[in-house]
């Protein structure tokens, strides 16, 4: 750890320091890269599981397709159903 400060201290840390950012800025934008690939890929897994388990309930396709283009219940509807009771 020490060597790594004093080449910072030195003459070479003026030409350290921007391929320090630059290294992880790059580590960075591919961790973050995995991130989202990996949650689209679950996103799909998700979905698939739910696609599958209403066809194992029989339910036939035009109903999926019509429950999942209604989406989740927004929170303003929810809370005022739930006021209406």
């Amino acid at each position: 750890m020490r060597e790594l400060l004093e080449a910072f201290s030195g003459e070479g840390g003026k030409h350290l320091a921007p391929v320090l950012f630059f290294v992880v800025a790059g580590l960075t934008w591919i961790a973050l890269t995995f991130i989202n690939r990996w949650y689209k890929h679950r996103q799909a897994e998700i979905d698939a599981a739910l696609k599958h388990e209403m066809l194992q309930r029989g339910m036939s396709a035009d109903d999926i397709e019509r429950i999942l283009a209604a989406g989740p219940p927004k929170k303003a509807e929810s809370s005022s159903a739930n006021h209406e009771t």
